[in-house]
């Protein structure tokens, strides 16, 4: 997964996932298999806002520590957002 540089563009790309699926839902023959496709964007939607939460909440962790601090566990403030998404991807 790409590292959401700013909330304005994953919001955009989520923005143009779901449309992309709700037009193909709302061609008519509306069958399992388009279910299950359904099920499987709306799971990737429900795991990317969770990655998101837990990348805000890393984010905020890391933020807070000196930089004595983040020196300490060998990173610098600069690379907070990158291993902030890294644990929040894990």
């Amino acid at each position: 997964m790409r590292f959401p540089w700013n909330w304005n563009s994953a919001l955009d790309v989520l923005r143009r996932k779901i449309h992309a699926y709700v037009v193909d839902m709302l061609i008519p023959g509306f069958g399992q298999a388009r279910k299950e496709r359904f099920q499987v964007m709306f799971l990737a939607i429900v795991r990317f806002i969770q990655s998101w939460k837990n990348y805000n909440a890393a984010l905020r962790e890391l933020s807070q520590l000196t930089d004595r601090e983040l020196a300490d566990v060998g990173i610098s403030r600069s690379d907070i957002p990158r291993v902030a998404w890294d644990q929040a991807t894990r």
